[in-house]
Parts: structure tokens; sequence; C-alpha cells
């Protein structure tokens, strides 16, 4: 939009090329020359542009004026009261979930398991499946359960009758490392690892003395060129930082997992090292800890994948269907290294029940079954996990 409208300005008419970059890296540039495009192909980003100023005035200019002397006028004692087309409806979400959290109350829930009893050491422990076509009245509107009697009910009409086991699969699964950060993903992970409510200041440090790539980015994939520099980065990183010996002997520069991916790039890419490393010693503290967070998500990019053979059993009683799901451990792969993109995205207690040991066990088996009633009471941060 600046260059476009001082050209409108001059009444420029002639051919115009605009050349668009993401990245001053030489193979980058060289590819952009050769890929220098017709001005016109970008005129609706110019308009979209004129479209959020248009916007910012009318938000921004009338209904100040306007929220402020109507304020005034009412008998405040205000200045102004500045509204902003972003800033407004921003700070709206801020202010209603400040007043949720100030209103939260926790209450009680339950859930309901099945003990599968095979055989003196085979056990197995079910979630209730409900009947898809009944209505029950004592779910809340999360799909919790909060009333003990109605469920106990069933509990009752399972216990110490026999169960059978209906599905046996297994699937062998894997997950690739997670991306690298981003600024907000950093910050996120940051915030859980050290409690720092500011990352920026530490990044904008370590871009400063050419460390790490630009920071101030939303996107966390890679342009492909950097995969080329990826030995040469990692050499850097061995001499400067020994504690990253254990992963560095694991890596292999040939892997290239998803995060390299030029179509998801736009005007910047994830935070990485660069082929400049630090003296950790020089470092302070905290931009030794944030370095690292973004060292090491480097890292796992170059490490085998997660995998594990998962196991979901599926048992009847009375009619009423449970289902298991365990985990086996094929290969920890980059999960050896880094949990923290699993505990960010999954709830601690989905990833508990798809880590339970399963036993060995096939469709047609039986054996007496428990009902299991485990209370619970919802948290603050589950709640607005759920919202999010």
């Amino acid at each position: 939009m600046l260059i476009d409208e001082v050209l409108e300005y001059l009444g420029w008419k002639g051919k115009t090329s605009r050349l668009w970059l993401n990245d001053v890296h030489p193979e980058t540039i060289k590819k952009a020359l050769n890929d220098v495009k017709d001005n016109k192909d970008y005129r609706g980003l110019f308009h979209a542009a004129c479209a959020r100023a248009y916007a910012d005035w009318l938000a921004g200019l009338a209904l100040t004026r306007y929220t402020t002397l109507g304020f005034q006028e009412g008998g405040y004692d205000v200045d102004v009261l500045s509204v902003g087309r972003v800033q407004t409806p921003t700070l709206g979400l801020v202010v209603r979930r400040d007043l949720e959290i100030e209103n939260f109350t926790p209450k009680d829930y339950y859930n309901f398991f099945a003990e599968l009893q095979i055989d003196a050491v085979k056990k197995i422990k079910g979630k209730w499946v409900p009947d898809k076509n009944k209505e029950y009245d004592f779910f809340d509107e999360e799909g919790r359960i909060v009333n003990e009697a109605s469920i106990s009910v069933i509990k009752n009409k399972i216990d110490g009758k026999l169960g059978t086991i209906t599905s046996v699969k297994k699937e062998k699964k894997s997950k690739k490392p997670p991306l690298p950060y981003n600024l907000s993903k950093l910050q996120v992970a940051a915030n859980q690892k050290f409690k720092i409510m500011e990352v920026l200041p530490h990044i904008q440090k370590l871009y400063d003395g050419g460390y790490v790539s630009y920071p101030r980015t939303g996107i966390r994939h890679l342009p492909e060129v950097r995969f080329d520099e990826a030995k040469e980065v990692i050499d850097a990183i061995k001499s400067a930082c020994l504690s990253f010996e254990n992963i560095i002997k694991l890596v292999d520069t040939s892997r290239k997992s998803p995060a390299w991916n030029d179509k998801e790039v736009k005007e910047h890419y994830g935070i990485i090292p660069t082929k400049k490393a630090p003296d950790i010693t020089e470092l302070d503290p905290m931009d030794k800890n944030i370095y690292e967070m973004i060292v090491q998500r480097y890292l796992l990019q170059f490490l085998p994948d997660y995998e594990y053979e998962q196991t979901s059993v599926e048992f009847e009683v009375e009619d009423v269907r449970f289902k298991a799901v365990g985990r086996t451990i094929i290969n920890l792969g980059w999960m050896g290294f880094d949990k923290e993109e699993e505990n960010v995205s999954e709830s601690k207690e989905k990833e508990d029940d798809d880590k339970r040991d399963m036993p060995s066990v096939k469709e047609g088996n039986t054996g007496d079954a428990t009902g299991v009633l485990e209370a619970k009471k919802q948290h603050l941060r589950s709640r607005l996990h759920t919202q999010h």
C-alpha cells in the first residue's frame, strides 16, 4: 500500500514489477529475482490495506469522538475514550474472559468406567460409551456426568456381571516432530516452563546478536533453502552448546521433516538458530533458556518420528458398551527429548487414557465386570481450554 499510494499520487502509469522476499538468503533472493511478478497481481492486497485504513478511520476517529463526547455529556470526567477497530473487540474478549474467571465456580462431575477381570492377571479398564440412540438426563452442556445417582443405576446394572470383548484393533501410528516455534507458540511454551510473561525481549536480544532468525513471526514452517544449511547450523550448535550432545548424536541432516515447506512460508518463517552460535556462558540466564528452547525444537526436525502401536479394545456388559485404549511405544524418537508440544495440545486425562498398559486379549474373551465411578472437579483451566 505504501508504494502503490506513492505511484498513484505521482500518476505513474508505466510497467511496474514487484520483488517479493521473505528472506535475505542469497538463494532466496536469486529465486525471487527469477520470479518477479507484475504489480497488478497484488492489486487485491492494496485494496485490502485501503479497506483496513478506512475501517480504522471510521472506528478510531469517529467512534472515539462519539463515545468521548457522549460520556462527557453524561457527566463522566474523561478526556478521551479510545475506540479502535482491533483494540476494542480485543479488549472486550479480555474483559469477558476476566469476568468469567472472577465468577467461575468449580463443579463436580464423574467419569464412569468398567474393569473387566479376564483372568488372575489380565484386567482391562474401559470408559463408558453412551448409547447414541438413548437420551440421558445427567449430562451437562459439556457432556460431563453430573448426577451420581443416575449413573449409579447403570453401575449397579453391570456390577458382578459377565462382560465380553467384542472388538480388538491394533494400529501402528507415528507422530512427526512438532514444528519450529513462532512467537506466540514460544511465548506459551516459555510461560509454562519458566513462568515468564514476556519472551520477545529475550528473543530480540538473540536476534540482534545474529543467533536466531527473525522473531516477530506467526509462521512455523521453514523455507526449503534453509534445509541445506542444517549441517553448518548443527556444527555451530555442537561447538557452543555441550548440553545438546545427546540429541546431536542422533540427528540425521538428510531427514527432512514437514517443517520445510515453501508453500507454507509467507513474509517470514519459524524461529530457528543461525550458523552463528553464541558463547552460552556469556548469555543472560533467561536468554540462554530461550535460545536452548529454539535450538532444541530445531534439532527435533532431524530426529526419528515417535512411533507406537495403539490398541483399542471394546467390551460389553449387559448391553452397556465400554472402550479401552492403550499405547505401546515402538520408538520414542523425538519424543524422548521434548514432550511439551503434546502436553499443550492434549488434556492430561486423555493422555493418561491413551497410554494405559494393555494386556494381550482377543475377541470373545470374557470376565467379571466391576463398575468404577471416578469423582472429578472441574478446574478453571480445563473450562477455558474446552471453550478455546
